[in-house]
């Protein structure tokens, strides 16, 4: 799975999602127990978290119906671990070490 998916790239729609919606989070305000539960937000914004959790989605199936995935805990592992990337280009106001 790692190897298909650093050569194929797959994942970077998911980051660049993702990374637009922690910038907008950071801009925001936001705490990283309060980007939990956004109540309001740009109508841009919910759509783009939508989009971000059918990606996910979607890359998943696709990593079973090619055979490259074990597990599930094993796909969120990389997936989390490429977005803890952005996370520390982008952090919120209580990740900061100002």
């Amino acid at each position: 799975m790692e190897k298909f998916l650093n050569k194929t790239m797959s994942d970077n729609k998911i980051v660049d999602m993702y990374t637009e919606v922690r910038k907008w989070l950071q801009s925001e305000g936001y705490t990283s127990i309060t980007a939990q539960s956004i109540s309001k937000a740009p109508h841009n914004i919910f759509k783009l978290m939508d989009n971000l959790r059918n990606e996910v989605s979607f890359l998943r199936d696709t990593l079973r119906r090619y055979g490259l995935l074990d597990s599930d805990e094993m796909y969120d592992d990389w997936i989390k671990n490429r977005l803890s990337k952005v996370d520390k280009q982008y952090p919120l106001i209580d990740e900061r070490n100002d």
